[in-house]
């Protein structure tokens, strides 16, 4: 994982968060493409290395990452290129609770209000509003538009995290 990211974060003994951005770039494979090609070979070293499968999620910010890597388990990717409205397009439709850190109350208590997708989450802000905390109320809408933590180490632009 080093070699595409030296500060890459592991997140326990089978997630790990790597910003490949730097490696794209000096790679020339900063595209749709070559995003797509290195998860495939990191995925693919993964397994001649271990014998495991893993999956991969390519995405523009951290939480869309985490949701694509759940996408086509097992042994899958999925990629949302780092445009406004695919990343609309894909949270839009997404069900709530395959965002991150909506848990089984929060979602239970969403859906009694009629919120069941990415959309809702944003058409709905006013319920919002009323019914949570400003940090809860930020964190939904955040995630109804699709807005992740961009930050992995020192801050750049246009990361892309697998």
């Amino acid at each position: 994982m080093a070699e595409y990211d030296p500060e890459y974060v592991s997140l326990g003994l089978d997630e790990v968060n790597m910003d490949v951005t730097d490696w794209l770039i000096a790679n020339d494979m900063n595209n749709e493409e070559g995003k797509q090609e290195l998860a495939q070979t990191i995925r693919t070293r993964v397994y001649e290395a271990t014998k495991l499968t893993c999956s991969a999620g390519i995405a523009p910010n951290r939480m869309l990452s985490k949701i694509c890597s759940d996408w086509n388990k097992p042994n899958g990717q999925a990629y949302i290129a780092p445009s406004r409205h695919d990343i609309l397009e894909f949270i839009s439709k997404l069900d709530i609770r395959k965002i991150p850190y909506i848990g089984a109350m929060t979602e239970t208590t969403l859906k009694e209000i009629g919120i069941k997708t990415g959309k809702d989450l944003v058409e709905r802000a006013a319920d919002l509003m009323i019914g949570y905390r400003e940090i809860m109320y930020t964190f939904l809408i955040k995630c109804g538009l699709g807005i992740g933590q961009q930050v992995h180490h020192e801050e750049k632009s246009d990361e892309t995290f697998v």
